[in-house]
């Protein structure tokens, strides 16, 4: 036990052994789970250069990987701040002139070290080995906002096509109650996820005349059980909804699939009377049970006989808009970050050779913000780290000791947008890691310690006794050993 700067005695911290085998478990895989302000930046800064020390890795065998270029930057000033201390501090002792030597090479290599984001690196990737998958190794990466652009242009290209080689398809959608305009929204969302497999509806039209016949005949025994005079109060929101559907049957056309299928959607809801709007309770309960055996028994199984017949016709439609969005981008050699992590992906997969060679190049790959990853990120993680480089599988694959080091906090996962799913993150952690977690929190103690300084001050010059204030007059208060921030004030003595 120690003296920290206020001469008093310095604590272990509670999760002491947790950083120890974060600097020093160098065989071991480990997943760090580490809450905000707890050091999280620092645990893989910490790893970095105990792998540099021991000569375990180089400055160019390993990768840190983080998920946006603001953290990469930061993580990279980090880390050239500390190796540079790290160097200072062993420049004068003799009896480790050999950690001292690693890490100044380091140092004055360090323009080699690959610290940034996951589509960066799986760049770096694909333009070492670009013939294994057919690529230009001078191909142009899209940003959001230019693949955002792109995509747009690309959509209205294929509408364009569409008109004028595929009427089919037009008619198609307009059969199902469909424009080809209002599925831009889809489109867009499925170019995000070019991995996933879609599950296709059904071909199968509804019986609309039976759907109409059954409707018509609902409405007409409604007219006799529903009120037509408005209650003082007003309707209830049933006798509301029927009333609509009347207008709609008096004004519209059920022959009209769109117009029959939207009104079964109106009818899709759980929906109470009042009954002191009816003219009796009994007839309010009476035409609530018919509503309901009408809506369990038709209204929904017409419903999922219609929405999965659009669904069809929407995959038939949008499948091939999606396919000339990719042919566009890499005819003209342009990769959006799904198309940098699918092609890394394929390529480690798919060539084992070069998954060894990549295994050989990045013999420890370290993770920053793991909580935000997504499926395709964990693959290419685990194809370079797994020891089976001819497993295809990734979910079978078991890193090297010590090859993989993450570090994350699942309460901090906030890029669902991005593809991120915190599924993946507790997949990955499950059966491959060692776990470690870092619970001291280094910002909560230090606003804890300089509220606490404010208030020994306040004290004691509030104090009148000269024998108190010099009780009180402490600068800075200890605080180690405490894993949260005290609550309650404290007295020292």
């Amino acid at each position: 036990m120690g003296m920290d700067k206020t001469g008093m005695d310095k604590k272990p911290l509670l999760d002491e052994k947790a950083r120890d085998k974060i600097r020093t478990a160098l065989e071991t895989t480990l997943l760090v789970e580490a809450g905000a302000g707890s050091g999280k930046t620092h645990s893989l800064v910490d790893r970095m250069l105990a792998l540099l020390a021991s000569g375990k890795a180089r400055i160019n065998t390993f990768a840190a990987v983080t998920f946006t270029r603001k953290a990469a930057a930061e993580l990279r000033g980090r880390f050239q701040t500390e190796l540079e201390k790290a160097v200072l501090a062993m420049r004068d002792k003799k009896e480790d002139k050999v950690i001292h030597d690693r890490l100044a090479d380091a140092l004055h290599y360090l323009e080699q070290a690959f610290i940034g984001t996951i589509h960066s690196f799986c760049a770096k990737i694909l333009r070492e080995r670009p013939i294994e998958i057919a690529l230009d190794p001078d191909f142009n990466e899209l940003e959001e906002i230019e693949n955002a652009i792109f995509r747009e242009n690309c959509w209205h290209e294929y509408l364009v096509k569409a008109r004028l080689e595929d009427e089919e398809a037009l008619v198609a959608l307009e059969n199902a109650g469909l424009t080809a305009e209002e599925l831009k929204e889809p489109f867009d969302t499925l170019s995000l996820y070019p991995e996933v497999e879609y599950i296709g509806g059904s071909n199968e039209e509804p019986d609309y005349g039976k759907i109409r016949k059954a409707l018509e005949g609902f409405l007409e025994m409604a007219r006799e059980r529903v009120p037509f005079v408005r209650p003082e109060k007003g309707w209830d929101g049933l006798q509301a909804l029927m009333h609509r559907c009347f207008l709609r049957q008096r004004n519209l056309d059920f022959e009209d699939r769109g117009v029959l299928m939207e009104t079964l959607e109106l009818l899709d809801k759980e929906i109470k009377p009042i009954q002191n709007r009816w003219p009796s309770k009994e007839e309010a309960l009476d035409f609530k049970a018919l509503f309901d055996s009408f809506r369990d028994e038709l209204v929904r199984e017409a419903l999922r006989q219609w929405r999965e017949f659009r669904h069809s016709k929407i995959l038939a439609f949008l499948k091939p808009a999606l396919d000339y969005f990719k042919e566009r981008r890499l005819g003209q050699s342009k990769l959006n970050f799904q198309d940098q992590l699918m092609l890394a992906s394929e390529l480690l997969r798919d060539n084992p050779e070069v998954r060894q060679y990549f295994s050989r190049r990045y013999s420890h790959i370290l993770v920053d913000e793991f909580q935000d990853t997504d499926p395709i990120q964990a693959e290419v993680l685990l194809y370079l780290a797994g020891m089976d480089v001819e497993e295809k599988d990734w979910h079978k694959l078991v890193p090297r000791p010590g090859a993989l080091f993450l570090v994350g906090d699942p309460k901090q996962s906030i890029f669902r947008f991005r593809r991120a799913d915190i599924v993946t993150y507790n997949l990955v952690k499950k059966p491959r890691h060692n776990k470690v977690s870092v619970r001291v929190v280094w910002r909560k103690l230090q606003r804890a310690s300089e509220c606490l300084e404010r208030r020994v001050v306040f004290l004691a010059k509030c104090v009148i006794l000269p024998e108190m204030q010099k009780r009180l007059g402490v600068a800075r208060v200890n605080l180690y050993g405490f894993g949260e921030v005290c609550k309650s004030p404290f007295i020292l003595t």
